[in-house]
Order: structure tokens, then sequence, then C-alpha cells
């Protein structure tokens, strides 16, 4: 379990011009949920996290964020795929050049359309923890990405469900008056990232909570923190 302090806001909708706040807030928690087990297609993934937190003697509270990896989403989905079966022709070239395996190059670019429009796992999820629970847990479903210019992975949300991707700080002015003009903060992939820590294949630890996040309840769109691509540098 990892605890970590941030200095933050609550929100203001009803005055957004009203001077930032200075607030210390009470200890972010990360509490990471193992499994025992590997998920199966077909698996209920609400039903496996919650014997997990049962057999901790763990319980969702008001307030609760729950980050999920993608992975176990994809097994539970049955979208496993037998590399025995990929013809990779297209792609050798690829793979030889940067030492990967052409089966999985030519499955990423096969599935990679239906990836994009998949929808809805992390509000079926948030509605089955709901149905659990009788709580509205926010569920983020998160993936590993590469990033321009730097190495390593970071952990993005690619689903959201039950709070706000965003938190919308223009206009509004700091503790010395000034008028902030783009802080736009990704909260959900801040998020993401910090579940990460905890989260991870040697661990067997494909989710966690997050407790103690002022976040913004709303429906949720991951397509708020895709960027227009007349805005975006990198396309």
């Amino acid at each position: 379990m990892i605890r970590a302090r941030r200095i933050t806001q609550r929100p203001a909708a009803e005055d957004e011009h009203k001077p930032a706040s200075n607030e210390l807030h009470p200890e972010i928690r990360l509490i990471p949920i193992a499994l025992a087990d590997d998920i199966k297609p077909g698996d209920s993934i609400a039903e496996k996290l919650l014997q997990s937190l049962r057999q901790k003697e763990i319980e969702f509270e008001p307030g609760d964020i729950l980050v999920v990896k993608h992975k176990i989403v994809s097994k539970a989905e049955g979208r496993m795929v037998d590399l025995a079966t990929i013809k990779s022709s297209a792609s050798a070239a690829w793979a030889k050049k940067y030492k990967l395996d052409a089966r999985v190059i030519q499955l990423a670019l096969r599935e990679s359309r239906s990836v994009i429009r998949r929808k809805n796992a992390a509000r079926e999820l948030h509605r089955e923890l709901k149905k659990r629970t009788a709580l509205s847990i926010p569920v983020l479903i998160t993936d590993s990405f590469g990033r321009p210019w730097r190495e390593g992975l970071v952990d993005f949300c690619i689903g959201i469900a039950g709070m706000k991707a965003l938190r919308d700080d223009r206009g509004r002015r700091d503790p010395h008056g000034y008028k902030l003009q783009a802080s736009l903060e990704a909260v959900a992939d801040e998020l993401a990232g910090a579940a990460a820590l905890v989260c991870g294949k040697l661990n067997r630890t494909p989710a966690c909570i997050i407790r103690g996040f002022p976040y913004q309840p709303a429906r949720g769109r991951t397509r708020d923190l895709l960027r227009p691509a007349a805005n975006d540098l990198f396309r």
C-alpha cells in the first residue's frame, strides 16, 4: 500500500473565479488488489475483485476510485489470439529491423481499429459494482503507452466511468491573484500513472483502489482526453 500526499483544490464549479486554495487534503491512498488466479474468458471482473477484497477484509468506501489494468478486461472478454494462426508476411521486415515478433505486430495492425472503437468496458464494470456495493464507484481502465522523446512506459486512462477525466482550472486565480490560462489537468491520466506504482504483472496486481482523491462526479468520457487533430503537433 502506498500513501502519497498531494496539494490540490476542491472543485469550485459555483465560482470559477474564486482564488484557488492551498488547502492540504488528507492522504491519497493506493490500495492494491491482487488476484490469486488468472482471469479467464467469461469471468466477472467485479466478482473477482470483490472476492479478493473480502479475503483481505477491505471494503469499498464512498469516494473510492477503482483503477483496472486493461489486460484483465481483454481476458474476461475473451480477446485472446493464438499467435500460431497469425500470418506475418506484411510486417516481417519491420519486425526484423526492430527485433520484434512479426506476429504480434501483424495482430496489432489487424486489431487496431476495433480496439479504438471498443466502448463501455468501464461503464459496465461501474454499473456492476454499483449493483453489488450500492456505491457509485468511478472506474478507470488503463494501459501502458510510450511517449515522444521519453524512455519508459507510463500508464494512461483508456476507459472511464463515473467521474470527469479533466479538471479545468482555467479562469480561476492562484493565491497570488494570477488568472490561470492553461491549467487543464488530465486527472484521469494522473490517477492511472499513480495506480501503476502498485499494479503490475510481477505481483499479480491488475487493479487498485485510489482513496482520498477529490474527483468530480460525471458520466465520464475518454474522448475528452484526446487532443483535436488540428492542435496535435505529433500527427
